[in-house]
Order: C-alpha cells, then sequence, then structure tokens
C-alpha cells in the first residue's frame, strides 16, 4: 500500500527529548487559541497525522504523513525539517493475528527497540492530554507480525543519539545559511523564505557567478539577463561575450556578431591614440600569441604606436610594416612620433636579423591566422553604435570554428574597448558587461574594469567554472571588488575561497553541538554539496550586504523569450471507450487493406507465394 508522506529530516546526531517535545507541541496546537488566549489542545488534542519510521537493514527514515496543516511547520521544528514536496512510499504490510504483542515503553528508545524486535516500520500517533504527551503507536516486524505500544514518554522514546548505536545510519543534514524574507516580482532564484529577482538588490554591480559544469550557471545567467531587461527597459544596455556560443542558442533573435557574417573591428581605438590605448592593444596581442620575449613586445608596442598616430592600425597594417620595407618607408613617412621612426629606422632591423624567429615571426603566424578566419569581406559593426540601438548585444563565437587562440584574441579586444569607450565618458547609461567563461578571454585590463569604471558607468557580470584558473592579479581584483557573488556547486579549494568571503550566518543550534573547526568546515562543504540550480549567494542592496542565503534558480523556460520557447506537444481530444474501439477497427481494416495491395504490386497473378490464392 503506498502513502503520501513528507520526509522528515534531522540537522543533529544528537536529537534530544526537547526538540521531539517541540515536534509534537506544534503538530498538535491549535493555530490560533479560542479567543485569544484559550488553547483547548492543551487539555486534549491529536496529532493530525503520523509519525512513521521505516528500517531497511541499518538505515531509518522518518516520515510524516501529507497533511493541508503541515504547509506552516518548516520554521518551527528546528533541528528538524519537513522535504519541500511530498513523496510516496510503500507502507509495511503486516496483521494482527492470531494475537498481537502489547508493549507499554516508558524509559525505552526506538533504536533499542528496533532493532532487537526487528521491525521494520514504526507508526505513532501523539496525543496530548492536559499537556502530557502520550503516544499510540503499531510496529510491523520483518515477518509481518504487527504489534501495539502505548508509550508514557514518546519524547523520550524517540530520542536519537546516532554515537550510542554506530550501526545504524540517519542521513544528518549538512548545516544550513540563516535565511531571510525577500520579495521580487520576477524572481530568478527563490527558496521557501524568499523570491529573489534583479530588482530585490543593487543588481547594476560587479557581479560574481561562478560553479562546476553542469550546475546550471550559464541558464542562470540568461535569466539574470533577462530580468535586467525586464526591469530597467532602455534604461540599461547589456553586452554578452559567449565565447561557447551558447547565448547564441537562448538569445537567437537578439542582434548579434558572430565574426562569420559581421564582426567588430578588433583594433579599434574610437579615435583615441594615447601611449595608455596603444600599450593595451600590445598587450592584448602580445597575451593571445602566447610569446613572453622583451623583443616582441617592444616591436608590438612601436608597431601599434605608429600605426596609431597616422590612424591606420589594423592587422594587416601590421603586416605590412614588419614584413614590406616599402610599406614600412611610407607608414614612417607619414608618421609624426619621432620616436617610433626612430625604432624603425634603427632598431627594428637588428632584431629582424637576430631575433626573427622570437620577436617577428610569432606576430606574422598570428596575423596570417586572423586572415584566414576573417580575411573574407564581412560586416563591420561599431562597438558604440551596436550598444546605443540594441537593449542586449550578444558578441558570440564558434567553438567549432575558430580556435581557442583567436577566441581569447577577439574577446579580449571588445573588453578592451568596452573599457576605453568607458574611461573617454562614451557610456552615458549603465552597461552590463557579461564574460561568459570568463577563463577562455582572460585578460588583464579587467582588474582595471573592476576598479575604476564603476563611475564611468560600465559593470562587470564575470561566470566562471573555477576561480583557481585566474592570475593572481585578476582574482585580487575580483575579491576586492566584486559586490554579488553567486555560488553554484565548486571543488573543495574555491569553497574554501568563497566560504572566507562570504560571511555566512547558522543556527545558533549548530554552535553549541559543534566546534568552530567542525563549523568552519561544514561552511565550506555547503558549496561542494550544491545540487543542481543550487547557489549560495551573496548580495549587495546598495548600503550593505544581505544575509547570504541558499536559494534555486527557476526553471529557465519561465523567462525564454515567447518565441524562442520549445514547440508544444501535440495534445489530442480525449476519446470514449467507443470511440477507441472503432478507431482501432478503422486502423486494422485499412491497414490490412494496405497490406493487401502492397502484395498485389509485388507479385504477379497466379504466384504460388505465401499469399496466392492458389497456395
Amino acid at each position: 500500500m503506498e502513502e503520501r508522506v513528507k520526509e522528515l529530516h534531522i540537522y543533529s546526531e544528537k536529537v534530544g527529548s526537547d526538540a521531539f517535545r517541540n515536534l509534537f507541541e506544534h503538530l498538535t496546537k491549535r493555530k490560533v487559541p479560542l479567543f485569544g488566549f484559550l488553547d483547548l489542545s492543551y487539555f486534549f488534542s491529536i496529532t493530525p497525522a503520523p509519525v512513521i519510521v521505516q528500517r531497511q537493514k541499518n538505515t531509518l527514515k522518518f516520515y510524516i504523513k501529507d497533511r493541508k496543516n503541515l504547509a506552516h511547520l518548516p520554521h518551527l521544528i528546528f533541528p528538524f525539517k519537513l522535504s519541500d514536496n511530498p513523496v510516496k512510499i510503500e507502507r509495511k504490510r503486516g496483521s494482527y493475528l492470531p494475537f498481537p504483542n502489547l508493549y507499554f515503553f516508558g524509559p525505552e528508545n526506538l533504536l533499542n527497540f528496533m532493532i532487537k524486535a526487528d521491525v521494520e516500520e514504526f507508526s505513532c500517533r501523539i496525543v496530548r492530554i492536559f499537556g502530557k504527551y502520550l503516544g499510540f503507536a503499531n510496529a510491523t516486524e520483518s515477518g509481518g507480525k504487527k504489534n501495539l505500544i502505548l508509550l508514557s514518554s514518546p519524547e523520550n522514546f524517540l530520542e536519537i543519539n546516532l554515537e550510542n548505536h554506530p550501526s545504524i545510519y540517519i542521513d544528518v543534514l549538512e548545516p544550513i545559511p540563516k535565511s531571510i524574507s525577500l520579495n521580487s516580482q520576477f524572481p530568478v532564484f527563490e527558496n521557501v523564505d524568499a523570491c529573489v529577482g534583479m530588482d530585490s538588490f543593487e543588481s547594476i554591480n560587479h557581479t560574481l557567478i561562478v560553479g562546476e559544469s553542469g550546475c546550471g550557471k550559464t541558464k542562470a545567467l540568461y535569466m539574470m539577463v533577462r530580468a535586467l531587461e525586464k526591469k530597467y527597459g532602455n534604461e540599461l544596455r547589456v553586452l554578452v561575450i559567449d565565447p561557447h556560443g551558447e547565448f547564441l542558442k537562448l538569445m537567437p533573435n537578439k542582434k548579434i556578431v558572430d565574426y562569420k557574417k559581421n564582426y567588430v573591428e578588433p583594433l579599434e581605438m574610437g579615435g583615441d591614440k594615447s601611449p595608455m590605448m596603444t600599450q593595451l592593444i600590445a598587450q592584448l596581442i602580445s597575451s593571445a600569441i602566447g610569446e613572453e620575449n622583451k623583443y616582441a613586445e617592444r616591436v608590438l608596442f612601436y608597431a601599434t604606436y605608429l600605426l596609431s598616430s597616422i590612424d591606420r592600425l589594423t592587422l594587416e597594417n601590421i603586416n605590412a610594416l614588419l614584413r614590406d620595407p616599402a610599406a614600412r618607408m611610407e607608414f614612417c613617412t607619414q608618421s609624426t612620433v619621432d620616436e617610433a621612426k626612430r625604432f624603425f629606422d634603427q632598431e627594428y632591423q637588428d632584431i629582424y636579423i637576430h631575433h626573427f624567429n622570437d620577436a617577428v615571426l610569432p606576430i606574422l603566424n598570428f596575423v596570417g591566422e586572423y586572415e584566414l578566419y576573417l580575411g573574407k569581406k564581412l560586416k563591420q559593426e561599431k562597438l558604440h553604435e551596436l550598444l546605443e540601438n540594441n537593449r542586449v548585444t550578444v558578441v558570440s563565437f564558434d567553438p567549432q570554428f575558430f580556435g581557442k587562440r583567436m577566441i581569447k584574441f577577439l574577446a579580449g579586444a571588445v573588453i578592451n574597448q568596452m573599457y576605453i569607450c568607458a574611461i573617454t565618458g562614451k557610456f552615458k547609461r549603465p552597461i552590463i558587461l557579461v564574460v561568459d567563461e570568463f577563463p577562455r578571454v582572460e585578460t588583464l585590463v579587467v582588474k582595471d574594469i573592476l576598479a575604476e569604471t564603476r563611475k564611468f558607468n560600465l559593470y562587470l557580470y564575470l561566470s566562471m567554472q573555477y576561480l583557481g584558473q585566474l592570475k593572481k592579479e585578476i582574482l585580487n581584483g575580483i575579491i576586492s571588488n566584486t559586490r554579488n557573488i553567486i555560488s553554484f556547486k565548486v571543488n573543495r579549494e574555491d569553497a574554501r575561497l568563497i566560504s572566507s568571503i562570504i560571511e555566512i550566518k547558522i543556527e545558533e543550534f549548530f554552535k553549541k553541538n559543534r566546534s568552530t573547526t567542525e563549523l568552519e568546515e561544514s561552511k565550506r562543504e555547503m558549496f561542494v554539496r550544491l545540487d543542481q540550480r543550487e547557489c549560495i549567494v551573496r548580495l549587495f542592496d546598495g548600503t550593505k550586504y544581505i544575509l547570504p542565503m541558499k536559494l534555486k534558480a527557476v526553471d529557465v523556460q519561465k523567462w525564454m523569450y515567447p518565441e524562442d520557447l520549445p514547440p508544444p506537444s501535440p495534445s489530442y481530444p480525449p476519446y470514449s471507450k467507443g470511440e477507441i474501439k472503432k478507431e482501432e477497427r478503422k486502423e486494422k481494416v485499412s491497414g490490412e487493406r494496405g497490406r493487401e495491395k502492397k502484395k498485389e504490386k509485388e507479385e504477379p497473378k497466379g504466384s504460388f507465394g505465401e499469399f496466392s490464392p492458389l497456395h
């Protein structure tokens, strides 16, 4: 026989009589006393649902039969926790015949009794009479015999102390963060107490999203982008850098730059010719090439400086400057930067002869790779115009088409340009720069964005699998400047770091029952044991940090654009039994006729085949 129940979990290996008495009180007590002060349940009341304990070998599980009036219990019965969703369990069958055993227990213990009597299921109703609790129970042995039990002190009988029963296993929940009530009209994350959307905290601020592959991180980031768009409308712009091509699938109807049909010129500087901008571009190319060579860095710096001074800075022109003496002479003649001209007149020839393989060839090879991907004529997009004309722009890369090095360079170029636009005052409204799988496109300019650009209307949303993948200076920038942290399941190394950043508050019960070292380890384990879509968040409300909470991302389909939702499965009107039989007969007759016609075509008349009339 199946029964609908809610599982009763525990948070400690020791659960005393006081905790069970509190549980019984809330199971039996009236919601509101009569006349506001007279609680008749003190004189007589009975639990609306029995407490059920099932044993399978050495494993015990506790349940309470599901009832509507259990909805108010979760916040009142700590250190117990009722499961959020009901489950169905198979009840143990048994019989009282011929005669049941009758037990009367005072100081006995449930765990001892279930082991000694080989009990597989224990079911108990609690009755309150003049403030005292009595228990009326039945116990079903493994052989199927049922026994009756009267408990004079059920709170003592049900006490749990797993130290005294090392052979018994009961699943003990880890400590949980305290939670507060939050409401949102359009939630992205939720739990029993809180609905958290982008209107619940200061969402226009630097934000970190971290979690292992498959935990729901990218879909949560997508929902956050959708919620930002819904909340702020035209007041905000979002640019998504998508190195894995996932946002292209989730947002196919948004403005897309995919570097197959259109592109953003990677060395565009918005007319700024300062040495700092030149240094940024030289660093970007050097990082993409992966060559740490002082001569290569010097060549790149002077090449970008010279070409930017004459508004001719492209990778094709860098290639011509380094390879073609005639083009080099032409560029030097047009430039007014004496130091750059001196370098190419005097130093470059020596570097070309003696350090060509280390300093020049890697640059030429990289430019050749770029031209292989983007040599054909594509539509050029201006980054500032994209942001001005579109609420959400997705810069997406197909990892099956572009190499890792090229994705890192092109995405890094967009991040560079966003930084340049910000510090030159081009952003008149807030801009959110979302970078999915940030380690794939890691660039040092991010630490400057984190430190400097809030006052220039540019904010970062960084998503990644592992914090340990990052360079130390970037990681330090994230720790120092990120206001909002959303952590899905992570490894233990990252859990140690994140738990040291997020000050998790836990229930006082755990502080009394665990040492400081155990509590710190439990906090780290919270991040390691998260299920899919579950996360621990620390959010900033504009003046202070909101209490860190454990939440779960809502179903992504709630936030998908109507045109992007999968088509609904076809539904058919229900048939009556007579109609079903009629349809079956039609299908059977039409099927037989079809097979006969097919056979007639395949076999000539008079054939001695299996279906021939002469057979």
